[in-house]
């Protein structure tokens, strides 16, 4: 037999072969089909009776001979299994086959027939998604998928490892499948011999309730907006933005680098020639990239690509905004997450928090945005960014966020940054990576513990200068986030009762750990996620300055306590200043206590005690603060310092010493006080989420384990 030659269906402007599978009564025939030329009309209010494939070529290694018009012609066995399964006994069924339509070998066609696959999939009577043989029980996992559309209460253990299985092909982490249904208008899904409609597909997985990769909420949204699209009408282009394609389907696998970029062209709301992009097999990957990259990131951003790399190095200059404070647990059907932002002092001077709000809706990424990402606006962008701190560098989470102002009115001017922060300096230089390869998850967690930018990119050079002007800014970011946090954390108004409480009945601050359970917030717990995270990832580079340690030793809760600890194990040294020594000594909370203690362990007898910080300690007025001025007095030696009228004023401007009240008080007179907690035990029993925890643990400290019943 001969081998087919393209050379005898040229194809001119908007046209492109589609496939006639020939009919056969035996399925063991060998295939047959003929190919042909055909102009794709740009309207014709008319249906094409034409259908177009969706698979996934498989290995190239492994392929089965068919003939087309005559010829020998060379398909993977995915293909060949599709084709013996579309294959109809009595008629013949036009097709368009990218493998077969395309000359594959001709770079230039390629390039030309790409632009049109849009209009191909959009105008086809019906998209035909191909996931493969029926191995595993695919089929009857489609049969059930069918089922569970219609009713979602047959849903049980068969059901979730029969989808989960289903869901794991080599379809959905596809990258030219998401333009393939993005613009279809009727698609149908097969497996084996197993066929279903699009829309009840999705309908059926989602009933069936099985934790789904996050890689299929996209596609699955792709195949449910089938229906609603108009026939015969087709858009120019699509809804997206490109960044926004990138973020959500970057980890789709693909033949060509190239691929990653030029399968979402389809689907942008860019126009490709405007924007550069027009697809291009000749010009090297890298250059494709970086024409991708300069598009999505603003102007004053620098970008280095390699060849045969699927990673870059972004270099620009911006405005940290805030952290990620919460994320919604689960993926919306639509296809969203919702997030909670906590904006920084510089967000809220600008006027960011009125303008965008703290509650974001963004589409899934491709990698789940979690607490403690860090909210960057760069330089010249519209929209800011969402990032990862690693170790020793930032990687894109979110490369762009639609987002509207708040009033829900589009600005089209974008994003303004005074003038007076360009010119003081007060913009960060950062350094950011970003990974478009067909990630696993374990491969970035391995990255994330690597100790420098080299063990992800090593093809990237700098100098010693840069890489520690790079190291410094990740220091001053990171500071300034643990600050805001500290800053932000206060005693909750149900702790300070509490702690009146075991205050005015003289309840000894051994007790007081039984309190550790109950006195953190979700607040307090996500800053220590952060704070970890923070400090794990820049233990190298971290410059801890005295106003993170100060701010930790001023924070009343639990949360000062824990981070000072966790500065002393990651950073060694601190700089204990006088600052620091006056903030702890003025803190109020249940841990300022421990706080100066484990300062005297790690300064020992080089702590700074000065008047001033007597001064903050006399004038303390939290149940501590007695023991405050103690544990100084001790460390320094009675006789060393001495007590001016400042410090006599300060420990005298109030009524009472907290000490003499203590030892006046007698257990006789806490039954006469009895029912002052009755407010406070009532709002303990009120509480949500630890109700039963707090009023175990008061009891605890008031002697009386019976009030922990009230929270039944």
């Amino acid at each position: 037999m001969v081998l087919f030659n393209y050379s005898e269906l040229q194809l001119g402007p908007n046209t492109t072969r589609l496939v006639r599978l020939l009919p056969s009564e035996k399925d063991n025939t060998p295939i047959r089909c003929e190919l042909f030329t055909y102009v794709l009309p740009e309207s014709t209010g008319r249906k094409h009776l034409y259908e177009a494939l969706s698979y996934v070529w498989g290995s190239q290694s492994e392929t089965q001979t068919i003939t087309v018009n005559g010829c020998d012609f060379q398909v993977t066995r995915n293909l060949y299994t599709a084709l013996l399964h579309l294959r109809n006994h009595q008629l013949q069924r036009t097709i368009w086959i990218d493998a077969i339509s395309i000359n594959q070998a001709d770079d230039d066609e390629k390039s030309e027939q790409i632009p049109l696959m849009r209009s191909i999939y959009a105008q086809a009577d019906r998209v035909l998604v191909w996931l493969g043989e029926a191995m595993r029980d695919g089929d009857e996992a489609l049969k059930l998928i069918q089922r569970l559309a219609g009713d979602r209460s047959l849903w049980g253990e068969e059901s979730l490892d029969l989808c989960s299985r289903l869901s794991q092909r080599d379809w959905f982490k596809r990258t030219w499948v998401l333009q393939e249904v993005g613009v279809a208008r009727c698609i149908s899904i097969l497996c084996g011999s197993v066929e279903i409609n699009g829309h009840v597909f999705c309908e059926g997985l989602e009933n069936c309730r099985v934790p789904l990769p996050s890689f299929i909420y996209p596609v699955l949204h792709l195949i449910k907006g089938s229906y609603l699209r108009p026939s015969f009408e087709i858009d120019s282009h699509g809804t997206l933005a490109l960044g926004e394609l990138l973020d959500m389907y970057r980890f789709h696998k693909a033949s060509m680098l190239h691929d990653k970029i030029y399968s979402l062209l389809g689907l942008c709301v860019e126009n490709p020639d405007e924007v550069g992009l027009k697809p291009n097999y000749h010009l090297p990957w890298n250059e494709v990239f970086k024409q991708a990259i300069m598009h999505v990131f603003p102007s004053s951003c620098s970008a280095e690509t390699w060849p045969e790399s699927p990673v870059a190095v972004i270099k620009g200059k911006g405005l940290v905004l805030g952290y990620v404070g919460y994320v919604q647990k689960g993926i919306l059907k639509s296809g969203f997450q919702q997030i909670e932002v906590n904006y920084n002092e510089t967000a809220h001077s600008l006027g960011y928090q009125e303008k965008w709000g703290t509650k974001w809706r963004l589409r899934v990424s491709a990698e789940s945005v979690e607490k403690g990402n860090i909210i960057f606006l760069l330089k010249g962008a519209s929209s800011p960014i969402i990032v990862r701190l690693c170790s020793g560098y930032f990687t894109v989470v979110v490369s762009t966020t639609a987002l509207q102002s708040h009033d829900d009115i589009e600005r089209s001017n974008g994003v303004f940054i005074p003038k007076d922060f360009l010119t003081k300096g007060s913009l960060n230089d950062i350094v950011l990576v970003w990974d478009i390869s067909s990630a696993d998850g374990e491969k970035t967690k391995a990255y994330d513990d690597q100790n420098d930018l080299i063990y992800l990119v090593p093809h990237y050079q700098e100098k010693a200068s840069e890489k520690k002007n790079r190291l410094q800014e990740i220091s001053l970011i990171s500071e300034g986030i643990m600050i805001h946090i500290l800053q932000q954390n206060r005693p909750s108004t149900l702790m300070k009762e509490l702690c009146q409480i075991i205050r005015r009945h003289g309840i000894g601050r051994q007790d007081h750990d039984i309190l550790i359970r109950t006195d953190l917030t979700n607040g307090e717990i996500c800053g220590i996620i952060i704070m970890e995270q923070l400090l794990k990832h820049c233990r190298d580079s971290l410059l801890v300055s005295k106003n993170v340690v100060a701010a930790a030793a001023a924070n009343e809760k639990l949360l000062g306590f824990i981070v000072l600890e966790r500065l002393q194990k990651y950073c060694g040294k601190l700089p204990v200043t006088e600052d620091v020594v006056k903030a702890a000594a003025a803190n109020k909370g249940l841990y300022g206590y421990r706080i100066i203690k484990k300062l005297l362990q790690h300064c020992g007898e080089s702590l700074p005690v000065s008047e001033e910080v007597i001064k903050e300690a006399a004038a303390n007025r939290g149940f501590y603060g007695h023991m405050i001025m103690e544990q100084l007095l001790e460390h320094c030696g009675r006789g060393s310092i001495i007590v001016s009228e400042d410090v006599i004023k300060a420990a005298t401007a109030y009524r009472g010493n907290y000490a003499d009240e203590i030892k006046r008080q007698s257990l006789e007179d806490f039954d006469k006080r009895l029912p002052d907690l009755d407010d406070l035990i009532e709002k303990l029993a009120a509480h949500k989420e630890h109700g039963q925890e707090l009023l175990l643990a008061f009891g605890k400290l008031v002697g009386n384990q019976n009030l922990g019943w009230a929270a039944g």
